[in-house]
């Protein structure tokens, strides 16, 4: 079987991942004739690999439905009609400080992709540029990867044994500390006009 696999993926008579989906799926019902061998092959084998897998999966599904369904640009411009006029000339910081939430609660497609051109454009009515506020978005980095949006961590958690509330809370007090001295830095090097 192993050598007609190998055959048809240099052939490329099939797609290989249809190939590979295939030959594992013979491969456990060939050689493990209980269902319950053969999830212990796969946990022994690929359990962590799974568990990532899915979770991106469901991410995925999840930024999908968000983005196209038009929810990403509903929540943009309900963010931009909240902030009173009068904070305009804060921009800048306003979406350094929107940027931390909105990459830890969205994945990074979403939030540079669906929210960032709105908060852009409304932006630019206060005298602010594109440009400025891309380098704004980018501050909120610091958050990025606490979120549960990110699938390495999982692997990493389960790995080490780490329980994700528990990372987090120890791990938010270093984040907030650099999404500190990002700004601070953005704002002495002029590279983020936080007001104007």
């Amino acid at each position: 079987m192993t050598i007609a696999l190998i055959a048809m993926l240099m052939l490329g008579t099939f797609p290989s991942v249809f190939l590979f989906l295939l030959g594992t799926a013979l491969a456990l019902v060939i050689n493990y004739d209980k269902l319950k061998d053969q999830k212990n092959r796969i946990q022994d084998n690929a359990g962590d690999a799974v568990q990532v897998v899915i979770l991106v999966l469901g991410a995925g599904i999840f930024m999908g439905l968000f983005t196209e369904s038009g929810m990403s640009d509903a929540l943009a411009l309900s963010l931009a009609h909240i902030i009173p006029e009068s904070f305009g000339r804060f921009w800048g910081l306003i979406v350094a400080i929107l940027s931390a939430p909105g990459t830890f609660f969205l994945s990074n497609d979403a939030f540079y992709y669906g929210v960032l051109p709105v908060l852009a454009e409304a932006g630019a009515q206060y005298g602010f540029t594109p440009l400025e506020l891309g380098i704004a978005s980018l501050l909120g980095q610091a958050y990025h990867l606490l979120s549960p949006l990110v699938a390495f961590i999982y692997l990493l958690l389960n790995l080490t044994g780490l329980d994700m509330g528990e990372w987090q809370k120890e791990s938010a007090k270093w984040a907030t500390g650099i999404f500190i001295i990002f700004i601070a830095a953005a704002a002495i090097t002029g590279a983020v006009p936080l007001f104007k």
